[in-house]
């Protein structure tokens, strides 16, 4: 700095040379102005401005091969995405796994993925929809709108009542029409679950990235890690075999629409969305 204020340079002149590639003497021989004698002297013997002697032009060096480019406008760009959160209250997430109900396992689970896009600097809405729709909030970014979002699901329950998707993702397609990440969280146990799912929530998998998040019980993992020794517990292996079977062709049902599925124990949703999500970012699919 020393130096610089030695030759006559001000900090608006480094940052001009920087951001712009415009030396000092250049904006001088602009104005109207005459140029100083010390200025006249630099250009006709060819010398070096002070800032060429005491700065680096990032942008040519970029240019040259010689540095990584500078992130600039595109990376503001990436910032800007969004994420919709579409939960399923009905009925099918009123069962149990260890005692917890499968909305409850969403509801924590969501927790990190919206903490995790808010602070990447994307646009988060919710969708909460049973029968009826029970809550929408428009994505929007900003730690203010993590608060509407925590305040919005905090009291989110299962009902016994049969959803309608349909219903729910005709009003989501009615008020948000730009491209975003849009993950559902639901149950899809077999085939004819995965064929409603299809014909309500498939339309999105056209314009959107299209994500159905499901919750895979553990128990059918252990169970089938076991060897059967008497007929209860063959009868426990063919079931969790049968039923493990279903949710497979479930999702490839699914994935042949080009809707994206994970299928995660509770223990790994949280993580497995996170990273989908992260995926997603660096292969600039939104």
């Amino acid at each position: 700095v020393y130096f610089l204020q030695q030759q006559g340079v001000t900090r608006l002149d480094v940052v001009n040379f920087i951001s712009h590639g415009v030396r000092k003497d250049q904006v001088e021989s602009a104005k109207p102005a005459e140029a100083t004698q010390e200025t006249e002297d630099a250009s006709s013997g060819g010398k070096e401005s002070p800032l060429e002697q005491y700065t680096q032009n990032l942008n040519q060096l970029a240019k040259d091969g010689k540095i990584d480019p500078l992130i600039g406008r595109e990376y503001e760009v990436e910032r800007n995405q969004a994420v919709i959160i579409c939960i399923d209250c009905g009925r099918h997430m009123m069962a149990e796994i260890n005692g917890v109900r499968k909305l409850d396992l969403v509801l924590d689970s969501i927790l990190m993925m919206i903490q995790s896009a808010i602070t990447a600097g994307d646009n988060v809405g919710l969708l909460a929809y049973g029968a009826d729709i029970i809550r929408f909030v428009p994505p929007r970014k900003g730690h203010r709108q993590l608060g509407v979002l925590l305040n919005s699901i905090y009291n989110l329950v299962a009902e016994p009542v049969e959803s309608d998707p349909i219903r729910a993702f005709s009003y989501l397609a009615s008020r948000h029409k730009r491209r975003s990440l849009m993950i559902n969280f639901t149950a899809v146990e077999d085939r004819d679950q995965a064929q409603d799912v299809i014909q309500s929530f498939g339309t999105f998998s056209r314009n959107h990235i299209a994500l159905l998040a499901n919750i895979n019980d553990p128990r059918f993992r252990e169970i089938l890690r076991a060897q059967p020794e008497d007929s209860d517990s063959l009868f426990k292996y063919a079931s969790a075999h049968f039923l493990t079977d279903e949710r497979r062709q479930a999702a490839t049902m699914l994935r042949t629409v080009n809707i994206n599925v994970l299928d995660s124990e509770p223990q790994d949703l949280a993580r497995d969305l996170v990273n989908f999500y992260l995926d997603v970012k660096s292969r600039g699919k939104l």
